[in-house]
């Protein structure tokens, strides 16, 4: 719930988000410095160029209060790495009905 003094802040925000169908989530400019910093992480720029943006003394402020995980980012990775670890998997079973058919 939003205080009266600091509800003018918010207005603006509220206003901007109507017309995305946005208004009924708890969003603040404030909001947009923890998305700012996740699409910042999710486009590849550095911990350090976050932290300078955000005008962050600790950098473990940026990366643990400020970034969060993206859950298509993280499908992203698990898929990396199963498709290193799991390079044979794939041509085994490829090669297995291949077999089948002849």
């Amino acid at each position: 719930m939003l205080t009266a003094a600091s509800a003018w802040m918010h207005a603006p925000c509220r206003a901007e988000l109507g017309p995305l169908g946005l208004t009924n989530r708890p969003n603040s400019w404030h909001s947009f410095r923890h998305t700012h910093a996740t699409q910042l992480a999710e486009v590849g720029e550095s911990l350090r160029t976050a932290q300078s943006l955000l005008g962050h003394s600790d950098l473990e402020t940026t990366l643990n209060v400020y970034t969060h995980a993206i859950p298509d980012a993280q499908r992203r990775a698990v898929d990396k790495v199963a498709a290193i670890l799991f390079t044979n998997v794939h041509k085994i079973s490829a090669a297995t009905e291949i077999q089948k058919v002849n």
